[in-house]
């Protein structure tokens, strides 16, 4: 039987923690800006954290959940973009990597996609 090595269980931890707690602020923003929970936000991320907790290494997580979520970009469009605005604007809460608002990801990213502009005002972000 192999043994893991200390930096993959630490790692794995942080993981879920990271993912976890970027869940739990995305329902606390979809709730400030929509002024309920959905479905789509209780399941925000749910593919990418059940994935880690079964052991799926990151980046193969990460690729699989981007090509599945409709709140990332796939071929130029967003399916969900709510739910995108929603996670650009928590993802400041959560993540030391990315601070910038909604409305700055927006700007500096996803420019091109349509629709968003309209959300952001929506939400008065």
């Amino acid at each position: 039987m192999k043994i893991l090595p200390k930096t993959y269980i630490s790692n794995y931890k942080a993981r879920i923690n990271y993912t976890w707690q970027h869940k739990k602020a995305f329902l606390q923003v979809e709730k400030e800006l929509k002024g309920k929970n959905t479905i789509g936000g209780y399941t925000h991320d749910l593919d990418k954290l059940i994935m880690y907790i079964i052991g799926i290494p990151k980046m193969t997580a990460h690729k699989i959940h981007r090509s599945l979520a409709g709140h990332h970009v796939h071929k130029g469009k967003i399916r969900n973009p709510e739910n995108a605005v929603i996670d650009w604007e928590c993802a400041r809460l959560t993540k030391p990597d990315k601070q910038m608002t909604a409305r700055e990801t927006f700007e500096k990213l996803y420019s091109n996609v349509e629709g968003i502009e309209d959300i952001l005002n929506k939400f008065k972000l």
